[in-house]
């Protein structure tokens, strides 16, 4: 499996849920569950691509329920903001 299709898998738990990219609590814990498996599966060698692409595909195989798809904008804070807690 390529390092993109594992961080695709290793997030789903996080973003195929529609309210991933809010501040809604159960949204940080599981995206902070996310984080830590990234860590523990790939460790530093997490490309920042990798991310962005499994979020935008995340974001783009959604349904439009309950928040909506998230705006670029979002999903690209939402990659900085991973790739910043990799590092942590």
């Amino acid at each position: 499996m390529s390092q993109a299709n594992t961080v695709y898998d290793i997030i789903s738990h996080w973003a195929r849920i529609p309210t991933w990219h809010t501040s809604h609590p159960a949204g940080e814990r599981r995206f902070k569950e996310a984080v830590a498996m990234l860590r523990d599966e790939i460790g530093a060698g997490v490309e920042i691509e990798d991310v962005r692409s499994a979020l935008y595909r995340h974001r783009d195989e959604n349904p439009m329920s309950l928040g909506g798809k998230a705006t670029d904008k979002e999903v690209e804070a939402f990659v900085r903001k991973t790739m910043a807690a990799l590092r942590d």
